[in-house]
């Protein structure tokens, strides 16, 4: 066997290895890294990886303020020592703090340097939001939209989920590529598979009005239905006015209340006594948290514009 001080650094690099390979996980599940978005799943398994002791997934949980000792801005703070380290999912997070001016002072140069140094790295997120930076101008000299899709493309290889929505809003409107609709709707299947719901929308979108794909309106209602069950209110309309107009499904009016009541809300609660909600977390300050999804739950944080490109 291995002598006593070699088999123990062997286990602890197997530990930080085992600690590390969950926190991954998590964050794929969370962020759509070549993985299909599910919250809820990942928000357990990055619980987990902290209670293995990796350092990112205790900063990423505090500041999510899915502990009981949830303070954001040590959160922060300890994501920029992570960073100043080498760790590339640290310095994405930071450059996004920074991004958001979430208790950091706001810096899109700092941002986009934080970002360029992980995207660098092979880290996904990071490159999909570099590319977005490039595609507006934020926190550089100048758009550029020739690396804009330069860094899309680098993490589309990876499967990130919003560079596949970015690509395809890049070839739907000519931006840095030729104008090429099957590619763009080619791009938001992927998307869509990997559980974005402005995804999935706007591909209920392509399909109503055959933008790349054969016209359906079945496959457009299949899409919208799908967002809308997921909480999506743009897609929640949608299926009302199918059910309202027989377009795509059978008509039922009764089917069209129900939709067009989701999209209404609930009505106005009654005047409340209390001035002040003790409950309220944080109302000035909640730039922190990042586009999500999921298909098995309705927190899908996910732009409701598809047309957006996402950072």
């Amino acid at each position: 066997g291995f002598p006593p001080p070699m088999a123990e650094r062997i286990i602890n690099v197997a530990v930080a290895k085992k600690k590390r390979s969950v926190m991954m996980k998590a964050f794929a599940l969370l962020h759509g890294m070549n993985e299909e978005i599910h919250t809820s799943r990942g928000r357990k398994m990055m619980m987990k990886a902290m209670d293995y002791g990796d350092e990112f997934a205790t900063a990423y949980c505090r500041f999510h303020q899915w502990t009981q000792h949830s303070d954001r801005k040590p959160a922060v703070e300890r994501f920029r020592v992570l960073a100043e380290a080498g760790d590339t999912y640290a310095m994405y997070y930071f450059g996004h703090c920074l991004h958001h001016g979430s208790y950091v002072e706001r810096s899109p140069e700092l941002a986009v340097k934080w970002y360029t140094l992980a995207a660098e790295s092979g880290h996904s997120s990071a490159q999909t939001t570099l590319g977005w930076c490039y595609s507006c101008g934020f926190g550089l000299p100048r758009k550029s939209t020739k690396d804009a899709i330069k860094w899309y493309m680098k993490a589309a290889k990876q499967g990130e989920v919003n560079a596949f929505s970015n690509l395809s809003s890049c070839y739907e409107f000519g931006l840095g590529v030729t104008k090429n609709l099957t590619l763009a709707a080619g791009w938001l299947k992927k998307a869509a598979g990997l559980g974005s719901l402005a995804a999935r929308y706007r591909l209920g979108e392509f399909y109503y009005d055959g933008i790349g794909v054969s016209q359906s309106y079945e496959k457009a209602f299949r899409n919208f239905l799908w967002a809308a069950e997921l909480g999506h209110i743009h897609a929640q309309f949608r299926v009302g006015l199918a059910y309202e107009s027989g377009i795509g499904v059978p008509a039922s009016v009764r089917l069209a209340t129900e939709w067009f009541r989701k999209v209404a809300g609930p009505a106005d609660p009654p005047p409340s006594s209390s001035v002040d909600n003790e409950n309220d977390v944080d109302n000035n300050n909640n730039n922190g948290e990042t586009n999500m999804g999921e298909k098995n739950s309705a927190a899908q944080g996910a732009s409701a514009t598809a047309l957006n490109l996402q950072g």
